[in-house]
Parts: C-alpha cells; structure tokens; sequence
C-alpha cells in the first residue's frame, strides 16, 4: 500500500531533486568531525533531557540510529 503511494509521488518528487543538490554539496564539504560533533550535541541535548517527552526523545534516538544505519548502505 504505502509503495504504490511512493510509486505515484515519484514523478512530483523529481521536481524537488535539483533543490536538494546545494545542501548535499555543502554538507559534503564540511569536515567528518562535524557529523559527530552533532550527534553528541543531540543526544546530549536532547535525549539526556527528562524534561522533555518520552515520545519525543524516543523519536530523536531512532532518527539518529536510521541515519548511522543509512551512512553504512
């Protein structure tokens, strides 16, 4: 169900491509330290944090798992 959703928002998503290209350019120009000097800042910032929601701590962590499990693809 949500793949022939994804499969008709491809053609309208294309658009968006070129939008994209100037972050990833900058993102791939700042030093490797950066990336990790922004996940210490979160989970020090954010999760450590019991103030704030479970929900929304719980949504920080699986966010920054995903994109530590995606960078190893």
């Amino acid at each position: 169900m949500y793949a022939e959703t994804a499969y008709h928002l491809h053609p309208f998503l294309e658009y968006f491509e070129q939008i994209t290209y100037p972050f990833l350019g900058f993102i791939g120009t700042l030093p490797s330290w950066i990336l990790m000097a922004y996940f210490f800042t979160a989970y020090l910032g954010v999760v450590r944090k019991k103030e704030w929601p479970h929900f929304f701590r719980f949504h920080v962590v699986m966010g920054m798992l995903l994109e530590i499990a995606l960078q190893n693809f």
